[in-house]
């Protein structure tokens, strides 16, 4: 059981039509650039809480769209451990935000597959 729910991929391939490359590749893209943000402050020695939820939202926003469910819960679990509002980084929130970044890896490996057997040679 992989991360990603096809029919939700499939379904917005064929709803998209030919920009279906494009839109999935920039999702993808906003996914890597948010991973990266995260992993930056995870790495800080007090990680802006405020920043860590504004990217966990935006990604929760692809994920959805992009049917990776899995990813979806792993955020949503996130957002319980470290509530927008919070002046403070948690400890619970950096292994959450940990399992996050890692769900991110896989849904994206899940993507780039998904992109190379369907949508290579659609892209404009």
């Amino acid at each position: 059981q992989g991360t990603l729910e096809l029919c939700v991929m499939e379904r917005l391939t064929n709803e998209l039509k030919g920009a279906a490359a494009g839109v999935i590749r920039e999702f993808m893209v906003e996914m890597q650039t948010i991973r990266d943000h995260l992993t930056t402050e995870l790495a800080q020695e007090h990680p802006r809480p405020d920043i860590v939820a504004q990217d966990a939202h935006r990604r929760l926003g692809a994920a959805r769209t992009l049917g990776a469910h899995a990813l979806c819960a792993l955020l949503q679990q996130f957002q319980t451990s470290q509530p927008r509002e919070s002046t403070v980084f948690h400890a619970e929130s950096t292994e959450a935000l940990q399992r996050v970044i890692t769900g991110t890896d896989l849904a994206l490996r899940e993507l780039e597959v998904f992109f190379q057997a369907n949508l290579v040679g659609a892209e404009a």
